[in-house]
């Protein structure tokens, strides 16, 4: 899910849940052989990146499974400097994702 251009590849990602051993936080990555994945839907999830700094992010981008069709449908973006206390970012505001069968492929960014 996240885009690390310029970033070293050594930042950390954790999530609410993961599907299986073939969907983990860490396969969060665009292009990758495959995709995290939460174990359950209904129930909020997260992803969380921990860049071990202060950056500036500058764009979201999103990309489906490659093998199976399971895709983000939509998100809010928190951020946090201390992992207690999160700012959702753009007042909370969730955007939603309409993706057809056939773009599971597609990386969607929002800048």
């Amino acid at each position: 899910m996240l885009n690390e251009r310029g970033l070293a590849r050594n930042f950390r990602m954790t999530a609410s849940s993961e599907l299986d051993s073939r969907h983990l936080a860490g396969y969060s990555r665009l292009y990758g052989i495959t995709s995290w994945c939460s174990k359950s839907s209904p129930a909020p999830q997260y992803l969380e990146a921990d860049f071990r700094k202060v950056i500036t992010v500058t764009g979201i981008a999103t990309q489906g499974d490659n093998v199976v069709d399971k895709w983000v449908t939509h998100y809010t973006i928190s951020y946090g400097y201390d992992k207690q206390t999160w700012f959702n970012y753009a007042g909370g505001q969730v955007k939603l994702l309409h993706r057809l069968r056939k773009w599971r492929y597609t990386v969607i960014a929002y800048t």
